[in-house]
């Protein structure tokens, strides 16, 4: 089950879109491949960890993409949780494709920007 919410992102819609994700199915898990979050100045750093802590305990991997979002991989390894980074969507889309595996629940969001609609291509 693919979660295409790509077109933009910001601390509360990213948290949102976490609330509202479906159970994974049977053997299945809930992971997010969040991109950065663009225009927020000064405030990036915190905004990107503030998402990166609500998701703790809202998902069971998180995949990163974009400079930006550094905080946010930094967030789930210092809590001990497995988190991945890529620097773009083209080294991102096949390893999210690798780990993908039925009864997951993927959300996909991030910063208009960055395009993410494009690994549901990569995905299917």
């Amino acid at each position: 089950h693919v979660i295409d919410d790509a077109y933009n992102a910001c601390e509360v819609s990213m948290c949102q879109a976490l609330d509202v994700m479906p159970e994974p199915g049977e053997g299945g898990r809930r992971i997010a491949l969040f991109g950065e979050m663009r225009e927020l100045g000064g405030f990036s750093d915190e905004c990107h960890t503030r998402v990166a802590a609500y998701a703790l305990d809202r998902l069971d991997l998180l995949l990163c993409v974009g400079v930006l979002t550094r905080p946010m991989l930094s967030h789930w390894r210092l809590a001990g949780r497995y988190a991945l980074w890529f620097p773009g969507l083209a080294e991102a889309g096949p390893a999210l494709r690798a780990i993908a595996r039925p009864g997951d629940v993927v959300l996909i969001k991030g910063a208009r920007a960055l395009a993410c609609e494009k690994l549901i291509a990569m995905l299917l």
